[in-house]
Formats: C-alpha cells, structure tokens, sequence
C-alpha cells in the first residue's frame, strides 16, 4: 500500500508486530541493546522498567518513547566508554520518526516540528557567530585603512620637505591611492557582508518565533485530542471487571500489564480507585507492585498526593514505594517531598513518610557512597529537619557499619547540625556494642570531646519506640552505659563524660538511673 495511503498502526497491530516501522526500531534497539550484555530482566530494574515494557520496546511490539532510547544510547556509551558515532544516533533518529509517524502521525508533527525548531536554534546561532566575526573583521579592516592613512599623511609631510630633493612621483602616488583604495573596498563588502547576515540572523529569528508558536498550537491540540481520547477509554468500573476475569482464569501476567500501563496511563482518579480495589482483592506483591509503578510512572505532585494513601499500607510495602520514588529525584525535590511528607504518619510510630523516604535515599547509595549520603541529608536538614528519624537513623547506621572505623563515619552527618538525627544515630551507635569502647578510642581528640560535649548536653534525647517504660532517653546515659559494658571499660572516657555532665548540671540524675556497673565506675572517677 502506498505510504500516504496507509492509516496509523492501531495499538493492536504495534503488538503484533504488523507495523514494519516499529519493527525495524525495535531491532535497531534490540542490536544495540546487546552490546551491553546484560539480560532485559536486569536491564529494566537497571532503568526501574517493566520487564514486559523492556521485551516489548526491543522486540518491535511497542513503540519506544525518545527517553527510553536516549538512556539505553547513553547506557551504551557508558558501557563502551566512547560516543556512538553521530550517522548511527542519526539513523536511530530518523527510524524512530518513521515509526513515530506511522503509528501516531499527529505526535509525528510535533516530533518533526521541535526537530525543525532545534535546526532552527542552530541556524540562529550560527549566523550570530557569523555577525560576530565579521564585526571582529570589520573592525581589523577599518584599524588598517587608519594606519594607512596615517601613514600616507606621514609620507606627504615627508616628501613636502625634501621635494626637492626627492620629488613625489606619480608611481608612488598611484601606489599609495591604490592600497587605500583596496582596504576601502575591503570594507564597503565586509560592510554588504555584515547588513546580509544581520538580514538572515532576522528572519531566522522571525521563524523560530513562528516555530514556537506553531509547537505551542500543536502541543494544545494534542493534549485536548489526548484528554478527548481519555475520556473514550473504557470506564474503570469495565477495567476492573476485567482484572476479576484475568484472575479467575489465572492470567496474571495479563492482569499486571494492564495494571502498569493504567499506573502511568489512566487519570489520577482512576488510579487511586484501582489501587483501592487491589489492596482489597489482590495478593500484596500485586497491590506492591502497582504502587511502585504509580511511584515510577506518576508526576511528582500526583506521588505525593498518592503518598498520603499509602501510609496506611505495612511498612514494607511504604518501603518499596518510596524506594520506587528514590531514582526520579535530586536532593532539593527529595527535601520538598521531605517536606510535603513530613506530618504523614505510617502505621509504625515510629517512622513518618519523609522519614521512610530519606532512608530509602541513604540506602540507594553505594556501600562507600556516604558523601552522597551527607549531601542528601544536608539538603533535608536545610530545608526541614522533620521527626521522628528512625528509619532514617538506622539507615545511615547500617551504612556506617560497613566502615572500618564507622563511628568517625557518622560524624560528618552529626556535623551537619541536624540535632534530633544527630543524638538517634549516636545513640543507636551505643546500642549496637560493636567495640562501640574501641571506636571511639581510635577518633582523634578533636572528634571524641565533640561527642563527649554533645552526648553531655542534657536536650539532645533518644526515642525507643519499643520501650513504653523509658521511650526518652538522655544520650549521654546510653553512651555512658556502653562504655561501662564494654569488655575493658574506659575510665577516661567516663570520667570525661561525667565531667562534662556535671557541668551541664545532671550528674545526680545520671547516677540515679544509672546501671551498678556505671554507678561503680562513676564512683572512680574524680568528676
């Protein structure tokens, strides 16, 4: 059939791979793809994909969006450490509008449009290059025709006074009439030059602006034929019918398809509706699942409104959604969803959303990437330094651990000024034992009095949400006691403390509280 004869490729025919267009850049990609030499299950959760999403992209079954292609060209280039050549990102380019058009020609405008408008930025860049350069040109031109003058003046004085000597010749004259004379029109075409670039570098402005306005127009009447389409699509009352069928007859991976592309596809309202029913009639790795697209797939502000349904959910599956969420932000959208989240309780009391969502950020980090740890709760701390901080706590905790010496690891965060995480991580560091004694006799004395002068200071506290008899304790009582407890206890060290305790004014109630074994060693000391 002829190409302008042929009607877009319905969704059905992408899938059955009828739409030779898409085929061909699904081959493109699957040829590409494997240089990487990774399986596409591990390639997706690379890219936090659908596996299913990934086989369909590569086999020609679904049209690969540009973000799809442009991170699969940068993992490449990564992988191979140089540049794909700039013919083969060209030819991919090209394909993906071919395919584009075939299947969506009213998306095809608009790719062609903004390809047109990138042409267009170049071209203005480069004539303001060129109107650079010849004003540097002009300029040079116009410094010499100065000096020749300049020179000729000087000359004439010259000759004025010995022409009698040596009188002025004519060949001379013509000599120097006629280098004047060059430099001048030098400069009258420099000047055509310069008004005939000025004139391009005008209209090509006028088109970008023309462009603009045309992508504008064409992004308005796509989105109201998109909002048109969503109104067509069947209700949700209808999709959940068929989710009830796929489950009686088993056909589970059908089902967590539909849930996937309803995660990114439907309105938000239908989302929310959907998870509702799964949390009621599907088995929890489904509902977890499909809360983990939503985080994935979702605009931001769609994510944190849909975090307040989710608190209600057991901790792990909060855990997975925010650890979902984790990839798609910098540290200042991870502060503002801080923030947003930071008076939205969990059904553990002791963890909040934001609380969850900063310990899935430490987590994600690589085991020694505790600089990128620091940055990301320096940001939060800048911007809201929420409670309660257990996850998040226990995160850096774990993550510290991994360290030789894991107690100087932790102080760069404490550092930080963040009081409240500060006196949790420390105060969790004293509870783990771990030679917590040896560790600090390994810091530098710098580092160990600024321990013992915040462990001293009477407001910084730690919350044991397990202890409904003691859930607050003074941090310098759990450091205290685990230096005590420690198998050779550290007389300088608690005698150190319960000076600096003293000063603070509650060494009585330190005692009183106090072990027999810290009570004994207290008594030792000359505090």
């Amino acid at each position: 059939m002829d190409e302008l004869a042929r009607r877009p490729g319905s969704s059905g025919q992408v899938e059955t791979g009828a739409v030779p267009e898409v085929a061909m850049l699904g081959n493109m990609l699957l040829s590409l793809f494997n240089t990487l030499g990774v399986s596409q299950s591990a390639y997706a959760y690379r890219v936090h994909l659908d596996k299913s999403a990934v086989s369909r992209y590569l086999s020609g079954r679904r049209l690969a969006p540009q973000d799809f292609i442009d991170r699969l060209i940068g993992e490449v280039e990564a992988h191979c450490g140089s540049p794909i050549t700039e013919e083969a990102q060209l030819a991919i380019r090209a394909q993906h509008l071919s395919a584009l058009k075939a299947v969506n020609p009213g998306r095809y405008e608009l790719e062609a449009l903004r390809e047109e408008l990138s042409r267009s930025n170049r071209t203005i860049r480069r004539a303001r290059r060129e109107i650079d350069a010849l004003h540097t040109l002009l300029d040079s031109k116009e410094d010499e025709i100065r000096a020749a003058k300049s020179e000729m003046a000087e000359l004439v004085r010259d000759w004025s006074r010995e022409r009698t000597e040596r009188p002025l010749t004519q060949s001379s004259k013509k000599q120097l009439a006629d280098a004047t004379h060059s430099l001048m029109e030098e400069i009258r075409e420099l000047r055509e030059d310069l008004l005939a670039a000025q004139r391009n570098y005008r209209e090509a402005e006028q088109h970008n602006v023309q462009l603009k306005q045309q992508v504008r127009d064409l992004e308005e009447e796509l989105a109201q034929s998109t909002e048109n389409a969503s109104s067509r699509e069947i209700p949700v009352s209808a999709l959940l019918g068929e989710l009830r069928e796929f489950i009686k007859i088993n056909k589970f991976e059908e089902m967590s398809r539909e849930l996937t592309e309803a995660a990114w596809g439907r309105p938000f309202s239908d989302v929310v509706e959907i998870y509702e029913w799964c949390r009621q009639h599907t088995v929890p790795t489904t509902q977890f699942r499909f809360s983990s697209d939503i985080a994935r797939f979702r605009p931001l502000d769609e994510v944190v409104l849909f975090g307040e349904r989710v608190r209600d959910s057991s901790l792990p599956e909060v855990r997975q959604f925010a650890a979902s969420l984790i990839p798609r932000l910098t540290p200042a959208s991870l502060s503002a969803t801080c923030k947003a989240w930071q008076y939205i309780g969990t059904r553990s009391p002791a963890s909040s959303m934001a609380d969850v969502l900063l310990a899935a950020a430490v987590q994600a980090h690589p085991p020694y990437g505790f600089q990128e740890v620091v940055r990301d709760v320096k940001a939060v701390s800048d911007e809201v330094p929420f409670t309660p901080v257990k996850e998040t706590s226990s995160a850096i905790c774990r993550i510290a651990l991994r360290h030789e010496n894991w107690i100087r690891t932790l102080l760069p965060v404490m550092h930080i000024g963040w009081r409240e995480l500060s006196s949790q991580i420390l105060g969790e560091a004293a509870l783990m034992g771990s030679d917590f004694t040896e560790f600090l006799r390994q810091l530098d004395s710098a580092d160990l009095t600024y321990i013992i002068q915040f462990s001293s200071d009477v407001t910084n506290r730690v919350v044991d949400y397990y202890t409904p008899t003691s859930p607050v304790v003074p941090l310098g009582s759990l450091v205290a006691e685990a230096v005590c407890d420690d198998n050779e206890p550290d007389a300088e060290i608690i005698a150190s403390l319960c000076h600096e305790i003293r000063k603070a004014g509650w060494i009585d109630t330190l005692k009183a509280s106090a072990s027999r074994a810290l009570q004994i060693e207290i008594a030792k000391t000359d505090y």
